[in-house]
């Protein structure tokens, strides 16, 4: 049975859960026809294809994107994954930036609706 993105939350620590918590309220408030599910160990957001995701680790929520060397302003803030991934790693609701990160979601938005990534 797939796990609910409430008892995602409900398995994480205290700060994690409030940064997780704010961070899905962005990624809705940035592209609220996005569906949101828990896939892949972690919620991760569709729109058009992948946009984002946020998973909890070791050394706090780690808030990345499929396209995030692919986005505008994000070049040396994000960390990259592989080839087009990239995430960053927050460990205080205060390390929420959220004009920059709905910009962000708002761009993986576009990219998917533009530029589809291959099946």
């Amino acid at each position: 049975m797939a796990q609910s993105i409430q008892g995602y939350l409900h398995g994480l620590p205290g700060e994690q859960k409030r940064i997780a918590a704010a961070l899905i309220a962005l990624v809705q408030q940035a592209a609220p026809t996005a569906s949101a599910a828990v896939k892949w160990d972690q919620i991760a957001f569709e729109q058009n294809g992948p946009v984002c995701f946020i998973r909890g680790g070791p050394a706090g929520i780690v808030f990345g994107f499929w396209r995030g060397q692919e986005l505008d302003g994000a070049k040396g803030r994000l960390a990259p994954d592989n080839k087009s991934m990239a995430h960053l790693t927050l460990t205080a609701e205060g390390d929420i930036k959220k004009i920059l990160f709905q910009s962000w979601v708002k761009d993986a938005v576009r990219l998917n609706r533009f530029r589809p990534l291959p099946p």
